[in-house]
């Protein structure tokens, strides 16, 4: 509640200040999120090297 000796807020530009803030925090998260995807396009993790493990048949316990 405004005392007397401060006038009271004027509604419409907390709005615009508020909608202004949260548009440059959005156009931050933009260009952060820009940003990296294009530092990954440009040098991509290298994949973990994993052996391949090939399944033989058994055929030594199979009935013919």
């Amino acid at each position: 509640m405004p005392t007397p000796h401060m006038p009271s807020p004027d509604i419409k530009e907390l709005r615009r200040v508020k909608a202004r803030a949260l548009l440059i925090v959005l156009v931050i998260l933009v260009v952060a999120v820009v940003a990296g995807v294009g530092y990954l396009g440009l040098n991509p993790p290298n994949p973990a090297p994993k052996p391949v493990e090939k399944t033989l048949p058994n055929d030594k316990f199979q009935v013919h």
